[in-house]
């Protein structure tokens, strides 16, 4: 066998927010790898960013049934029964193409359709662990740590993540392999300073409204820049269930002047609005039920776009800023102190400069999606492919490897 035939099942596609799996799709196949893409539900709706509307008609859905007999092992719970049962009807589709390997994206429902498809076509499989899917407090980590220890790796996003699952997972082999970003699209603007023509600095923001970002922290702490006087601008990128409280909290801020919420916007849009940004800001909070974020796909594109980034010590957040370095990292929760940080670039247009080439040179060694696409490729290569093409993968990952920064 000459190569990895690969196949993904996704909760759903496409997804605005889910950039980090599109792009890691379309890495692997700029590496030759085919890949196939099975989604157990179609967004409807919903705007999508130009590549996945390229890619959804290559796009499988295969729903799960509600009413159906299980005839698999009684230890399956009983709502992973439907995503089993839908994994099982993905692997038939994955006999008849060939595949050599199966990847999901999420622990839980699209982890147990990959595990179910890899056992009906006789292949291994992975899965990526993020954030909701192993953070929240109310998770079977029985049946977790049943499909962690029958995969071939659970690949996470961070060394936090990592140690995490390595407690809750004692029977997996856990694997850290960063989100990567495209170092050729996520560039420094030429005049990097958010603040061109003698307009206020451009504080920026973009990711779903979901109480774990913060945003509302955000708010809060732009509210005490205006008080204090500090100049600036904001606009604050997406769309989700806690955007109306958001601007509820900004409109009784009377902070309509300042910040604007465009909603949800694609990735293009979200790279025009990068290179005029002197900040990136994101208060991460850690929810009551212990959902919490893992690595900020925003943080990621600030630090390859040379924009220093604010933000609050959640989870991988602390191995994207280097405080004091490549930008500030406070306590979350707290928006004077929030407020404090953003105060304290905004006012030091060099030292905003300083951090925005250090934030690059971090990005180009640990966040390339080429390299990250690389060492996925030679994960998948382990079990299915000859020596031959598995030393190609190491010889290529180790010309793509920068010095460590």
């Amino acid at each position: 066998m000459s190569t990895p035939r690969v196949a993904y099942v996704l909760r759903a596609f496409p997804r605005l927010s889910e950039t980090f799996i599109l792009q890691e799709l379309l890495a692997l196949r700029a590496q030759g790898i085919p890949v196939r893409v099975f989604a157990l539900e179609r967004v409807e709706g919903e705007r999508m960013h130009p590549e996945a509307e390229r890619l959804l008609p290559e796009v499988t859905f295969i729903t799960p049934r509600e009413r159906f007999q299980w005839t698999g092992p009684a230890l399956v719970p009983a709502k992973q029964r439907p995503f089993a049962d839908a994994g099982r009807r993905i692997g038939l589709e994955l006999k008849a193409w060939g595949a050599t390997h199966v990847h999901a994206h999420f622990a839980g429902f699209p982890a147990t359709a990959a595990a179910f498809a890899a056992r009906t076509a006789g292949i291994p499989y992975t899965f990526t662990a993020h954030a909701k899917d192993i953070f929240k407090d109310s998770l079977d980590w029985k049946w977790l740590n049943w499909l962690g220890s029958r995969a071939h790796a659970v690949v996470t996003v961070c060394d936090y993540n990592r140690r995490f699952l390595r407690r809750r997972m004692p029977g997996a082999r856990v694997v850290r392999l960063y989100n990567g970003v495209d170092l050729r699209r996520w560039q420094p603007a030429a005049s990097a300073n958010g603040a061109a023509n003698g307009a206020a600095p451009l504080v920026m923001t973009a990711g779903r409204f979901v109480p774990k970002k913060g945003f509302h922290i955000l708010v809060e702490a732009l509210g005490l820049l205006r008080d204090r006087g500090t100049r600036f601008r904001a606009i604050l990128i997406g769309d989700g269930e806690d955007l109306a409280r958001v601007r509820a909290l900004a409109r009784s801020l009377r902070l309509g002047g300042h910040v604007r919420f465009p909603g949800a916007l694609t990735q293009p849009q979200v790279q025009r609005v990068m290179r005029q940004a002197a900040l990136v800001a994101l208060p991460c909070i850690v929810e009551k039920d212990g959902n919490q974020d893992a690595l900020p796909t925003v943080l990621l594109e600030a630090a390859a776009s040379g924009v220093p980034g604010v933000a609050t010590r959640v989870a991988g957040v602390p191995e994207i800023i280097r405080d004091g370095v490549t930008g500030r990292v406070v306590a979350p929760g707290d928006a004077v102190a929030f407020a404090d940080a953003l105060a304290d670039l905004l006012q030091a247009p060099r030292r905003r400069a300083r951090m925005g080439v250090a934030a690059r040179k971090r990005a180009e060694s640990r966040f390339d999606q080429r390299r990250a696409s690389l060492t996925l490729a030679r994960l998948f290569a382990e079990t299915s492919v000859s020596p031959r093409l598995t030393a190609r993968l190491q010889e290529s990952h180790r010309a793509h490897r920068p010095a460590v920064y």
